[in-house]
């Protein structure tokens, strides 16, 4: 599950899942405000032509009229806990802004998923120091 920007450290794995040839399945989920913010959809769709274990499910949170969207809307860890409503046999890799990991880690809890089996990249901010 990736938030914005945080779709990079995400690609990073799937790029060595895929690099390794696992044979593992794996869903991404990568939200968005609107459909321009999409940056690498057009790779994305590459990949699931080239790997029958990946699914993907892009989730706008505010697409615009424009953007004609039929996908997925909301928040990116709504969008997994509609998909997947039972998370007791999964592992989630989740990257991105701090409140979208504050947010999904006590429901994804709540529906099955082990705090063991919960990582994040949470993009903190440290403070200004001055030197």
């Amino acid at each position: 599950m990736a938030g914005g920007t945080g779709l990079a450290p995400v690609k990073a794995i799937l790029e060595q899942a895929f690099h390794v040839a696992s044979v593992r399945s794996f869903h991404l989920f990568w939200g968005v405000r609107s459909n321009r913010d999409l940056y690498l959809d057009t790779d994305i769709q590459g990949w699931l032509d080239r790997h029958a274990n990946l699914t993907y499910t892009p989730v706008l949170s505010e697409p615009s009229v424009e953007d004609n969207w039929n996908g997925e809307t909301g928040w990116v860890h709504e969008a997994v806990l509609r998909h997947f409503p039972n998370l007791d046999k999964f592992e989630v890799y989740a990257s991105g802004p701090p409140p979208m990991i504050a947010a999904a880690k006590p429901v994804f809890l709540q529906h099955g998923l082990s705090d063991e089996h919960f990582f994040y990249d949470s993009f903190e901010f440290g403070a200004d120091t001055l030197v």
